[in-house]
C-alpha cells in the first residue's frame, strides 16, 4: 500500500509540474462540461484529423475495452464510446492528451474527463472504489487513476455517456455533442451538423472501413 501511495506521489508531481505545462491548452469556457470543446477542433493539444489506419496494437486493445465496456453499461450502441475515443485522443494515439485544460479546470487521461464528472460517477457506482483497487480516496488518486488506467478512464466515460442518455434523453449525435458541450451547452449547436460528433463518427467509420473489427 505504502509502495502504491508513495508511487501516485511521484506521479502526480510530475503531472502538476512539467508534465502540465507541456500538455496544457486553452478550451473556450463552458458551463458545467464534463469536457471543455477545445478551440478550432483541437484534442489533446492537436487539430483533429481522420484518424490513420495503421493504429498500434494498444490503440486497438483500448478501442475493443471500450466496446465490451459500453456493452457491459447497457450502451444499445456501444460503438459510440469507440467513436468518442477516437474524437477525443485517437484512442491515446495522440502525442498530449494525459492532462490538458487551463489550470484548475484540467481534463485527464483517454476520455478526456474533468475530475468533478468522476466523482459524480463514483458517487452513483460506488463500487468502482474497491473494483480499481483505491487506497485514499482522494482527488490525487482519481487523477492518478484517470491519467494512468485506461479502463478505468474508460469506464467512467461510458458511464457518463448513459448518464447523459437516461437523465436527459439524449441519443445519437446529439449525445456525443453533449458529451464534448455538457447537457446545456448542447442546446446552442445543431447536433446534425455540429463538427465533435460529425467528426468522431467519421474517424470510426475511417477505422471499420480498414478492417479494424
Amino acid at each position: 500500500m505504502y509502495k502504491t501511495l508513495s508511487a501516485l506521489g511521484v506521479v502526480l508531481t510530475l503531472v502538476f509540474t512539467g508534465l502540465y505545462k507541456l500538455e496544457v491548452i486553452n478550451p473556450a469556457p463552458r458551463s458545467n462540461v464534463v469536457l471543455a470543446e477545445k478551440p478550432d477542433g483541437q484534442i489533446g493539444g492537436q487539430v483533429a484529423v481522420v484518424v490513420p489506419d495503421d493504429l498500434t496494437d494498444d490503440q486497438h486493445q483500448i478501442l475493443s475495452v471500450a466496446y465490451k465496456i459500453a456493452k457491459q453499461d447497457g450502451h444499445k450502441n456501444p460503438e459510440l464510446v469507440q467513436s468518442m475515443l477516437l474524437q477525443e485522443t485517437h484512442a491515446g494515439g495522440l502525442t498530449k492528451f494525459k492532462v490538458a485544460g487551463n489550470k484548475g479546470d484540467e481534463y485527464y487521461g483517454i476520455a478526456q474527463i474533468k475530475l468533478g464528472a468522476a466523482k459524480d460517477i463514483l458517487a452513483l457506482y460506488p463500487d468502482l472504489w474497491k473494483r480499481y483497487e483505491f487506497h485514499t480516496r482522494t482527488d490525487d488518486e482519481v487523477k492518478a487513476n484517470l491519467i494512468l488506467n485506461p479502463k478505468f478512464n474508460i469506464e467512467i466515460a461510458s458511464k457518463y455517456l448513459k448518464l447523459l442518455q437516461e437523465r436527459y434523453g439524449f441519443r445519437g449525435r446529439e449525445l456525443l455533442n453533449a458529451y464534448n458541450r455538457g447537457p446545456s451547452g448542447v442546446k446552442a449547436v445543431n447536433s446534425a451538423t455540429f463538427h465533435y460528433a460529425r467528426e468522431a463518427e467519421q474517424k470510426r467509420a475511417s477505422w471499420k472501413q480498414h478492417g479494424s473489427l
